[in-house]
């Protein structure tokens, strides 16, 4: 046989790769069938395709040792009508027609892609229907079907319709595996009659072996991916094994999974007391002979409702909000209130929308979050976003200078602060409930940091909190996180994060010890205006007044009482407690320290996960009682799966005082 070079169909785009014999073709097409074929004899390993969604398995197949040729419906559509007399127009050639071809031309096999699509059952011709051997019935083929393997010619008396559904079954669990198209064309191949005997390596049989010597990589890559399958099929329940195991110390307790099997998740904690949980499902999937992860291109919302166990079972859909989910790779920013109250959302393409928390509502679900306020914010997708029931407030630092803008639900932007230079900022806070000031953390040119205040009644204001080592005021502690104890209008209070060396963090209480009006009052020379909740904001300054609250009369009160290093925090809605995660002797922990009232000594810290995985994300549940042991905390696990590079963040409640 002489080979053709790749053929290409000029009307229709459609390429048809691989080899094809070229011999002379008598005119007319043979479409009675009978136990033996027509043209050249058939060649078990020759394959023809008939795939338009997987355009490279013809490749993929002629790697593992067949002769394959493929190509789309159309494109042999095409192909038929420049080789065959008879056809006036591409459309007139049928599946029929193509079989026909096969059989002339010696393929073996025909692999057509969504075969139920061809109504074969209705194209006259013969098949076994033996269930029993794996035959699949062309009149009922399953819709979850991607190939299926047509036997041709001298291997058609009758014709065999074979499936990935066909063959030998490796595992009952098997079946729920994502299988690719790969290994779904192998497993059909490999359950017909003529190639099936090739798996037995055994054989008596000179041509058989002949023709698994042939087939070997197709034969090994075969009995890779059902090992995988093998491996794969108890893949949710080992993954389940792992959430269940996580102890909590000092106690007969396990943490509480609040997810499915293969299922990664974040938790919000809402202000009544109900938890927010986004989530996406895993799946383990075989892709060209390779065991692979895969996750849901979709994230659904659920809430467990204040007052229910903090439980898997617990959750509810929210198909309210947000219509119950969305697309993961469209989601920039997903922020909640520190307060529970609100919640933000931003897409890659800027599009923005403000929510507020209202549990009075039942027309709004599970999730109890109401649609106030929608931005365009194309110009923010890389900033750091705030969010309060007020509005949403966002930081950079541009050419130097820090760049805060807050926009309030009517869509109006105030810029505070505009022109204080800064190198470098961090964290982002609200500083009262009312809305009315917000926090950042700054680094200046001479190495020292503050905490910016912000105010939107007065944007052209600077009010600059020193932060420096209570110890040694002229060393500079590089704070890394800041965050506003509940419930300290009244007198200033936060709780910041910062380095004491290369490998660990100190958390210190920070008091102000007046309210912030009469702070700005003494240091700005004039009384605050007070203008209900700022809803008339003034026009933006072209540079900002600053000035700095004196270090004496800042009091500095040590959180922790050894040294740590601290990966996460976050303050109880009581202000009584910090809950951490805090790297260990083999992971990272989950711990919990009192917080001291202002100028006392630091509490014990106290472990409640101590194991060598990786925690993250801890947060005190809202409204779960005034009694410390009724608390909850809500944190992510960072899993290993099988799979290399895989891994999975599963969430968890544990009781925070145990």
């Amino acid at each position: 046989m002489k080979e053709m070079q790749e053929l290409e169909s000029s009307n229709r785009n459609k390429v048809i790769i691989g080899v094809l014999a070229a011999v002379g073709i008598a005119a007319g097409i043979y479409f009675a069938f009978g136990t033996s074929g027509t043209g050249e004899p058939e060649v078990a390993h020759r394959l023809m395709i008939v795939a338009d969604r997987t355009v490279d398995l013809h490749a993929y197949t002629a790697e593992l040792g067949f002769e394959a040729v493929g190509g789309s419906f159309e494109a042999w559509q095409d192909q038929i009508v420049e080789q065959e007399e008879g056809y006036d127009d591409p459309g007139e050639v049928d599946l029929q027609a193509m079989l026909a071809f096969a059989d002339r031309f010696g393929y073996g096999f025909v692999v057509v892609e969504e075969p139920q699509r061809f109504e074969l059952a209705s194209l006259g011709l013969e098949f076994s229907t033996d269930a029993a051997l794996g035959h699949q019935d062309p009149a009922s083929i399953p819709d979850r079907v991607r190939f299926g393997v047509i036997s041709i010619g001298d291997f058609a008396g009758p014709h065999v319709l074979t499936t990935e559904l066909s063959g030998r079954d490796v595992h009952e669990g098997a079946r729920d595996v994502e299988v690719g198209t790969g290994a779904k064309a192998l497993r059909a191949l490999f359950a017909q009659p003529e190639l099936a005997p090739t798996l037995d390596a055994q054989s008596p049989s000179t041509a058989t072996q002949t023709l698994r010597l042939k087939l070997l990589h197709a034969i090994e890559a075969l009995e890779k991916n059902e090992r995988l399958e093998l491996k794969a099929a108890g893949f949710a329940d080992r993954e389940r094994e792992q959430i269940e195991a996580i102890e909590v110390r000092g106690s007969s307790q396990r943490a509480v999974p609040l997810v499915h099997a293969l299922e990664g998740a974040s938790v919000f904690p809402l202000a009544d007391g109900r938890m927010l949980v986004r989530s996406t499902q895993a799946r383990p999937k075989l892709r060209r002979d390779e065991l692979a992860v895969e996750f849901a291109p979709l994230y659904t919302y659920s809430a467990i409702p204040a007052g229910a166990p903090a439980q898997v079972d617990a959750r509810v859909p929210c198909p309210e909000f947000m219509g119950g989910g969305g697309p993961r790779r469209e989601l920039a920013r997903f922020e909640v209130s520190a307060a529970g109250d609100a919640l933000f959302l931003l897409d890659d393409y800027g599009e923005g929308q403000l929510f507020a928390f209202d549990p009075s509502d039942p027309s709004l679900g599970a999730c109890g979050l109401r649609s106030v306020a929608k931005y365009a914010l194309s110009e923010h997708t890389d900033s750091y976003f705030s969010v309060h029931r007020r509005g949403v407030a966002t930081r950079d630092v541009v050419d130097g200078a820090l760049v805060v803008d807050v926009v309030d639900p009517e869509g109006n932007t105030t810029r505070l602060g505009a022109g204080l230079q800064a190198d470098n900022s961090s964290s982002l806070i609200w500083l009262d409930d009312e809305g009315r000031r917000v926090g950042v953390l700054v680094d200046f040119e001479d190495d020292t940091e503050a905490l910016a205040v912000l105010d939107r009644q007065h944007p052209e204001r600077v009010l600059l909190v020193p932060l420096a080592d209570p110890g040694d005021p002229e060393l500079n502690p590089w704070s890394r996180e800041i965050q506003r104890i509940p419930g300290t209008d009244e007198a200033p209070a936060f709780v910041y994060r910062w380095y004491i060396n290369e490998v660990d963090y100190a958390l210190t209480r920070v008091d102000l010890g007046r309210p912030w009006a009469a702070i700005e009052a003494e240091l700005f020379g004039e009384e605050s205006p007070e203008k209900a909740g700022g809803d008339e904001l003034p026009e933006t300054a072209l540079a900002p007044t600053t000035a700095t609250v004196p270090l004496e009369t800042i009091t500095w009160t040590p959180v922790l009482n050894q040294d740590s290093h601290i990966r996460g925090y976050a303050i109880h809605p009581r202000g009584d407690r910090v809950a951490m995660t805090v790297e260990g002797d083999l992971g990272v922990d989950v711990a919990v320290v009192p917080l001291p009232a202002r100028g006392a000594e630091p509490g014990p810290r106290r472990l409640i996960i101590d194991d060598a995985l990786e925690h993250r994300e801890v947060a005190f549940r809202f409204g779960t009682g005034e009694d410390p042991s009724a608390d909850l905390l809500s944190f992510r696990t960072r899993l290993r799966l099988e799979v290399e590079g895989a891994y999975l963040f599963v969430a968890h409640a544990a009781p925070a005082a145990p």
